[in-house]
């Protein structure tokens, strides 16, 4: 049977990354799916050749730096599998390096056969990070594959369903993620703009999807009243949150409800379409 994988961004440190290295291994239990662990760093130095200065007595210390780095979260990374081992998972490994420092990438990986992508978020909400993004909203908006982003003091919970903002009638298949719906069996409901379109239609819509739970829709008209869209969140209470990415620009996320706002704010896994 072809094994399914999901892209894992290892945590930052092995040591305080409990709740989420359990998240995985038990989202991930008794299911055919491995793990592919995914470790992004900066470029140091172009010329990986130490360049002499003052004659032949000393070199630049990019290079040496650049080693030790890749040489620590190897070392993370390699507790990571260890671990993930232990609970009978799959794993592998790639180290990226990349020349821009503010950015993470997915690099160049095959993504065909991965259901999603996990970051673990760990810093703070606060109006500086909302602003100008993290390394986690960052990776979550730059990845071309559903982006799973927990939050670091999460505890497990076996996702039911999945409450998926679709704003956009006319892209709702491309709202839902089947194939992660029906591997972990979760049930879809749909919040969808309040437009002139049949209850009848949105039904016959969802009807077509080869999915294994029926999705529900709620009409809602309120997408940018932040408070509105909290409010329906606490009522319906789902285990995971899915929005389509609707990042505001720099100047406009103090004011409205952006993605790095439902990432950084969220006490439940967020899932970035």
């Amino acid at each position: 049977m072809h094994t399914k994988k999901i892209k894992v961004t290892p945590p930052a440190l092995f040591n305080n990354a409990n709740t989420y290295l359990q998240f995985i291994s038990k989202l991930l239990k008794d299911k055919n799916i491995a793990v592919d662990l995914i470790q992004s760093i900066p470029l140091l130095v172009k010329n990986n050749t130490p360049a002499e200065v003052l004659g032949e007595g000393i070199s630049y210390p990019q290079s040496f730096i650049h080693e030790k780095m890749i040489a620590v979260h190897e070392e993370n990374i390699m507790k990571v599998l260890d671990y993930l081992a232990l609970q009978g998972i799959s794993t592998g490994y790639s180290i990226n390096v990349h020349e821009d420092p503010n950015r993470i990438h997915s690099g160049k990986q095959d993504l065909n056969d991965a259901l999603l992508w996990t970051v673990e978020v760990s810093s703070n909400y606060n109006l500086w990070n909302e602003i100008f993004g993290t390394v986690e909203t960052e990776l979550a908006k730059d990845i071309d594959i559903p982006c799973l982003c927990i939050p670091s003091d999460y505890i497990y919970k076996k996702p039911e369903t999945l409450l998926i903002f679709c704003q956009n009638y006319n892209s709702i298949v491309d709202h839902i993620p089947i194939t992660i719906l029906n591997e972990f069996n979760i049930k879809p409901i749909l919040i969808c703009e309040d437009q002139q379109i049949s209850d009848h239609s949105i039904k016959a819509s969802l009807n077509l999807l080869p999915l294994h739970n029926r999705a529900d829709f709620i009409r809602f008209s309120d997408f940018d009243d932040e408070v509105a869209i909290k409010s329906m969140i606490d009522k319906i209470n789902p285990t995971w949150i899915a929005y389509k990415n609707f990042d505001k620009g720099l100047f406009d996320r103090p004011f409205t409800f952006n993605t790095n706002q439902c990432i950084l704010e969220s006490d439940r896994p967020i899932l970035i379409l």
